[in-house]
């Protein structure tokens, strides 16, 4: 079993946005949105989750049942589940306050003007969960992993009825703590 949890951001328009500036708007850009994502990746992380890939605008995160390689450690479909939904939880709270920060950045140098500029408040994201099955192959060299599986369509509906800062756990995840043994 795995779990497949995608936090989306949409950042296009802020590219767009920031671009205006020029290279120090790219620059800004850029930072921010390192910024944003290490964040992302570390609260995955903290809750046992694997980066699976970053896609577009989002992250593909894997919970699995081995913890480690070959040593036997695994963990329960409820123990995953809850770590997935628990990260989710901490994820769709995380706030970055991006005008803040390119409104500092024309306050110290006089050449940018934010006038020209229509920023969200901040990056945010949304999140589901799905559980099931993967199917995992490697293709190429250097392999490129790909996954397939019931979580991810889980996912995709989830996402679709869900907005900003909310956490969509989908309807097989939500029965899964009563199957688990």
């Amino acid at each position: 079993m795995s779990l497949a949890l995608p936090p989306r951001i949409r950042y296009t328009a802020l590219s767009r946005n920031l671009c205006i500036l020029g290279s120090d708007g790219v620059d800004l850009l850029s930072e921010e949105l390192n910024a944003f994502f290490d964040t992302l990746v570390n609260v995955v992380h903290q809750y046992g989750g694997d980066i699976y890939k970053f896609a577009g605008d989002a992250i593909m995160c894997l919970w699995t049942r081995n913890i480690g390689k070959g040593d036997g450690n695994s963990r329960s479909v409820h123990d995953m589940l809850t770590a997935a939904i628990q990260c989710g939880f901490e994820l769709v709270g995380i706030e970055h306050y991006l005008v803040k920060v390119a409104q500092a950045a024309c306050a110290t140098d006089s050449d940018m003007d934010i006038s020209k500029l229509t920023l969200p408040d901040s990056l945010g994201l949304h999140c589901a969960v799905g559980i099931g099955p993967l199917e995992m192959a490697a293709i190429g060299s250097p392999p490129e992993f790909i996954c397939n599986g019931a979580s991810f369509a889980q996912v995709e509906r989830s996402l679709s009825a869900s907005v900003r800062g909310e956490l969509a756990i989908s309807l097989a995840s939500m029965g899964a703590p009563l199957l688990a043994a």
